[in-house]
Formats: structure tokens, C-alpha cells, sequence
């Protein structure tokens, strides 16, 4: 079994002159980071766990603010995760090794969203900033991530 973490970045702001790419988090988002991080080191196990991260720079601090409060996590950026469509998460996780038990994705709505909802047996509509979507694969390998059991365990 392994488990996969959907996570909407937290909440950003976009100042003047600033392109999207560029948006850094605001002070409710970083305090929704920092909530969202404690609520995974009390309630998962994230032995054996990698980040998979867009580069966009609210991604970028909401992956920096869980770093800083869960020991022990790889992270990895991944462009492709920019604004991603729902089939791009699939390809990307095909792509993870077979070491790390837990993934957390750390992107964009819609495509977050979109990809969670198509994985989920309940309607997730839209995650929330800095929302999660935790799922158990029935899977040995990444690689057999679109083949494997799906079940949602829960929505935060």
C-alpha cells in the first residue's frame, strides 16, 4: 500500500507587477501552511516520503513551511506541475521510486482539484487553499498507480 497527499498550495497574494508564476504566499496562507503541516505529522505517516512540487513560488513556500516542521521528506520540483492538468499528476507519479511510500503533491487548482475529484468516490468540488485529499493506492510500485485501487480516506 502506499498513500498519496493532494495539496492545493495555501493562500497567495499577487502584488503589483507580479507575474502568477511569481505569487508568494500571504500571511493567512502561511499560517494555513503551518496548520496543514501539523495536522499531517499528527494524523499520517509520513515515513519514507517525497514532495512533489510545482516551482511556482507558492508552492515553492507552502513545501518550505512543511519541510520546516516534518522531518525526514524529500522534495523534489517537478515543472510539469505548473497549472497542471489532471492526466499530468498520473504521468508524474509513474515517474516516483518505488522507495517512498507516501507522495505528497503540492499544485495548482484546477487541475489539483480535477485530478483529486478523479480519484475520489465522494465530490471534492474545488480544494480549499492549502486543502488536502488523502488517498490509499492498493499498489506495489508507482508505476502501476493507474492500474492500482484507489480509496479516499479523507479531506482536510
Amino acid at each position: 500500500m502506499r498513500t498519496l497527499i493532494l495539496m492545493r498550495h495555501a493562500h497567495s497574494h499577487w502584488p503589483p507587477n507580479t507575474e502568477d508564476f511569481d505569487r508568494p504566499l500571504s500571511d493567512k496562507g502561511k499560517a494555513e501552511a503551518t496548520e496543514k503541516a501539523r495536522y499531517q505529522k499528527e494524523h499520517l505517516n509520513l515515513e519514507d516520503a517525497l514532495i512533489l512540487c510545482s516551482p511556482a513560488r507558492r508552492t515553492r513556500e507552502t513545501a518550505e513551511i512543511l519541510l520546516r516542521d516534518l522531518s525526514g521528506i524529500a522534495l523534489q520540483f517537478e515543472d510539469d506541475l505548473y497549472n497542471a492538468e489532471p492526466s499530468v499528476f498520473s504521468q508524474v507519479l509513474h515517474c516516483v521510486p518505488d522507495e517512498y511510500r507516501t507522495v505528497i503533491i503540492i499544485s495548482h487548482n484546477n487541475g489539483i482539484s480535477y485530478f483529486a475529484n478523479s480519484l475520489s468516490d465522494t465530490n471534492i468540488s474545488q480544494l480549499p487553499t492549502a486543502g488536502i485529499a488523502v488517498f490509499e493506492i492498493a499498489a506495489e510500485r508507482w508505476a502501476e498507480f493507474d492500474k492500482a485501487g484507489k480509496k479516499s480516506l479523507f479531506i482536510a
